[in-house]
């Protein structure tokens, strides 16, 4: 068997589909030359340009890898095949570590497979193949990686071939990294909030219905999701008109917009934790309006609005272990955005096609939120004499890595950081459903690949469908009416987990005092035997418990500082130190979440006797 076959062989044995997906259709490429080395290995030149080492690229590749790789990672991107030394020495040197290899051009890669045995890498668990697949490809891939640094290994000589390419994947993995960034800090600033929503809305889970149950039942109906953004204005003026052809949903932003011309939505998206986001619904009164929204949402949202509501499924361990135990509510997507969690729900729905307003992710004409909006207010009544509100406004939009993308009118529009995750979000969701057709009426927002622009006047084309959407709507109430909560049922999983958390509790302070002992004594060999051995123990019975996750939850970024942090000591002092630090936070957070749990429980012991006192 030849060095060629042998590759084959073995690839066909990880991916089965290669023969029909790749061989069958693609043959090896004469720009790759295979050029041999005093050291026995071969090397490889394309275009004139070597790719590895003319001399020992094995040895090259060895020195790169111990020479680059610094630090806590999640994963390695190899962007370029070549021969595969690369890939070769970071499994070697770097254990447990996953790999992607990032190529293009298939051809190049079936010439590699006749250099050398590639058993090693292609054999391995660790690696994912990306073969002649667009940069997006990645996607799902990242999104499985637990938290971690991402390397990308650039083959020198050969991403020139396909720039534009490799520098598509850099940007979509940057994208993917700055929105982890954000997703941490967030959690660091909301984490003891969120639970803190939850607990309150605890009730929601036994009285609001799922948002499965209206999976479907919109099913080909048009529809326009109304964002905040300045060409919201576009739209405003003919809201009434497009809403006896279309279903209408607002995110909370745009919804004192829509009341202004008089027109009432059919659902209204709330998802925020913050007091702040609620104030965007003062003096909103949405009786003919749908709710949907999330256990984590602010509470002030569910006292002030009278309006039935719909529940989906919490993001948080909290939300997922009484969801599991009470009722699911159905997922709906969360790319950072309630925009993107009302195009979500829109799918879900079944509405197609889906028309955007109000979706600029920038500042065409260096406007941030449609004319009267509570943002623009809010800047406006705090501008002063040394900070007016062009001050303000100029920091909104320049704070945050601002920079020109193109926009639906093929000219540019400023953007941002923030606003590009967004944009990152929904290019990497359209794939995914390609069934519905998405459409954005923003003439100057930012270029969305899978959403294509849409004139304002090919909207009025459109039938009139208000009598079908209204009846659907009408469904959609009743099913909120007929619904029976059972307080008892969520009673009993508050209940399970409250005694859970006071068991980890107490694990946790075991942990702690033989810690102390352990420190007390640290030259005696036989007692640290013994009190690793406890350790050993307390943890083993800490992982047994379900509700981990959620005590685990607020120790998120205590985890990211030990696993991420360069430079920390592996002493064995330091070891204990830090053993310490997590049984105290876990002891903290189960002591923080139990209180709030125990709050609640007298409030739904309250509910299941008198269900119509509060």
């Amino acid at each position: 068997m030849s060095i060629y076959e042998n590759n084959l062989h073995t690839l066909e044995s990880v991916y089965p589909r290669i023969k029909s997906e790749i061989l069958e259709k693609y043959t090896s490429s004469d720009e790759l030359k295979i050029v041999s080395t005093p050291s026995g290995y071969p090397t490889a030149r394309f275009r004139g340009v070597y790719l590895h080492s003319k001399h020992n690229p094995k040895v090259e590749a060895d020195r790169l890898i111990e020479r680059e790789i610094k630090g806590n990672i999640s994963c390695c991107i190899f962007a370029g095949f070549g021969l595969g030394y690369q890939v070769e020495s970071f499994l070697e040197i770097i254990n447990d570590i996953p790999v992607i290899i990032v190529e293009p051009d298939t051809s190049l890669f079936l010439k590699a497979l006749e250099a050398r045995n590639m058993d090693p890498i292609f054999s391995s668990s660790r690696v994912s193949l990306l073969l002649g697949v667009e940069p997006e490809a990645i996607y799902p891939i990242l999104s499985a990686l637990p938290e971690g640094g991402i390397k990308i290994f650039s083959l020198r000589g050969r991403v020139g071939k396909d720039q534009n390419y490799f520098f598509k994947l850099e940007k979509l993995v940057s994208s993917f990294i700055a929105k982890r960034e954000i997703n941490s800090n967030t959690l660091k600033k909301f984490g003891r909030l969120w639970v803190r929503n939850l607990v309150q809305n605890l009730n929601l889970l036994a009285e609001a219905p799922g948002i499965s149950s209206l999976e479907g039942l919109f099913k080909g109906i048009p529809a326009i999701i109304l964002a905040a953004g300045p060409s919201l204005d576009l739209i405003l003026p003919y809201l009434e008109i497009l809403r006896d052809k279309f279903l209408l949903i607002s995110v909370d932003t745009a919804y004192r917009g829509c009341l202004s011309q008089g027109v009432n939505v059919d659902f209204l998206l709330v998802v925020d934790p913050q007091f702040w986001n609620t104030r965007h619904l003062d003096r909103c009164n949405p009786e003919e309006t749908i709710l949907i929204s999330e256990t984590s949402t602010h509470p002030r949202i569910f006292r002030m609005l009278n309006t039935p509501a719909y529940i989906c499924s919490s993001l948080f361990p909290l939300g997922r272990y009484l969801e599991k135990r009470v009722e699911k509510k159905g997922k709906l997507g969360a790319g950072g955005s309630v925009s993107t969690s009302a195009w979500d729900f829109a799918r879900i729905i079944g509405a197609n096609p889906i028309f955007f307003a109000g979706l600029d992710l920038g500042y065409p004409q260096k406007q941030t939120h449609y004319r009267g909006s509570f943002f623009e207010e809010l800047l406006l009544s705090v501008s002063k004499k040394n900070r007016p509100f062009e001050t303000a406004l100029f920091s909104y939009i320049h704070d945050a890595d601002s920079e020109y993308v193109e926009n639906n009118s093929e000219s540019r529009t400023l953007s941002d950081k923030r606003l590009l995750i967004y944009k990152w979000w929904f290019e990497t969701q359209m794939p995914l459903y390609p069934e519905t057709q998405t459409y954005n009426l923003a003439p100057l927002g930012v270029k969305i690949k899978g959403i294509s622009y849409k004139n304002l006047s090919e909207l009025f084309g459109y039938p009139e469908c208000r009598n079908v959407i209204d009846k659907k709507i009408e469904e959609v109430r009743r099913m909120t009416l007929v619904r029976k909560p059972d307080y008892e049922k969520l009673h009993k999983a508050v209940l399970s987990l409250n005694n859970e958390l006071i068991e980890l509790k107490k694990m946790a302070q075991e942990g702690l005092e033989e810690i102390r002992k352990l420190k007390s004594n640290l030259k005696n060999e036989v007692f640290i035997r013994q009190s690793l051995i406890k350790l050993d123990s307390i943890d083993r019975k800490i992982l047994k418990i379900s509700s981990r996750d959620v005590a685990g939850f607020l120790l998120q970024e205590l985890f990211n500082k030990i696993l991420y942090y360069e430079g920390t000591s592996d002493s064995y002092y330091n070891v204990l130190e830090t053993t310490e630090q997590i049984y105290r936070h876990l002891r903290s957070s189960c002591l923080y979440q139990s209180e709030l749990l125990m709050n609640a429980l007298n409030r739904l012991k309250l509910l299941s006797k008198y269900p119509d006192s509060l």
